[in-house]
């Protein structure tokens, strides 16, 4: 798990926790054991982003929930399986990355999100279809950008690139 950092702000490690926090809290609320879900990764303590926090803090809970999904067997069950969270700054940046290695996407259904087209979800019983939509619309008005990559019974990729300005480079690739 990641550790909040005291100060609020534009600390992306703060913005990841609340968002993790949230989705986590949803699923205690409705009856959902995510233990067989790990999260593990690293986002550094000193990267910092200017932004409204609450749009990419709900940019960021709906990818986390996004990835929690891949691993769902019905409504209240997840197979094991592992998300990776890691953030890196560069190139006027900060990359975050959120990995899972569940489903997957077949190349049609990633075809059809990559549309980013609100209600349409690739799960045939679970999503609404407007998480990712409002995800990259949140990240798109404060000058990012997303993108996703995904292969069927490997699992999905999604990358957030927000501008930060004066940072060290710290990533050896960006979108």
């Amino acid at each position: 798990q990641f550790e909040r950092r005291a100060a609020a702000g534009g600390h992306v490690i703060d913005l990841v926790v609340e968002a993790g926090e949230m989705v986590q809290a949803e699923f205690a609320a409705t009856g959902r054991n995510h233990s067989p879900v790990k999260v593990e990764g690293k986002v550094p303590k000193d990267l910092v982003v200017h932004v409204s926090r609450d749009r990419i803090v709900l940019a960021l809970r709906n990818l986390i929930k996004n990835a929690y999904d891949a691993f769902m067997i019905d409504e209240v069950k997840f197979n094991p399986g592992t998300i990776e969270i890691f953030a890196c700054g560069g190139n006027g940046g900060v990359r975050i990355s959120i990995k899972d290695n569940g489903m997957g996407l077949s190349p049609d259904e990633l075809e059809a999100v990559r549309q980013f087209i609100p209600g349409r979800s690739s799960k045939a019983k679970l999503g609404t279809g407007f998480g990712l939509p409002i995800a990259r619309k949140n990240i798109r008005a404060h000058g990012g950008d997303l993108r996703i990559e995904s292969e069927e019974d490997k699992g999905t990729e999604v990358v957030v690139w927000l501008p930060a300005e004066g940072r060290s480079p710290t990533c050896s690739r960006l979108p």
